[in-house]
């Protein structure tokens, strides 16, 4: 069985990564927390997208207490035109966030939900 490569979408401030790696073990994470010890918004942008390149799935969580998701909105769209599955947590629950989720292979309400529909993909 081929190893998975997931890249985790989302805020970085909450921690909500590290209960994904505990809960589906196995896969190689791509964890953008990791990209802000480089320097510039550029680098950051360069190693996420090499990231995406590689990727087999994106886990996208939107918070309730993320501000904006526009970096994720490009991933999901980066993501879905290159034909990479897309699972969805949408606690905002808005008309954008409605648009963005008919897009997306996946769309989930909570954490939990999500990270058993991640099982199922791996």
């Amino acid at each position: 069985m081929k190893i998975k490569r997931v890249f985790l979408s989302g805020g970085t401030k909450s921690n909500w990564q590290d209960k994904i790696k505990l809960a589906v073990p196995g896969c190689i994470f791509y964890d953008p927390r990791e990209a802000g010890k480089l320097d510039t918004m550029k680098e950051i942008a360069i190693l996420e997208r090499e990231w995406l390149d590689k990727t087999d799935i994106l886990f996208f969580y939107f918070e309730s207490s993320n501000p904006s998701g526009l970096g994720s909105a490009f991933e999901v769209g980066y993501c879905i035109a290159k034909g990479i599955p897309v699972i969805f947590i949408d606690e905002k629950k808005s008309t954008h966030t409605e648009w963005l989720g008919i897009h997306c292979n996946t769309v989930c309400s909570d954490l939990e939900s999500g990270i058993i529909s991640l099982k199922k993909y791996i």
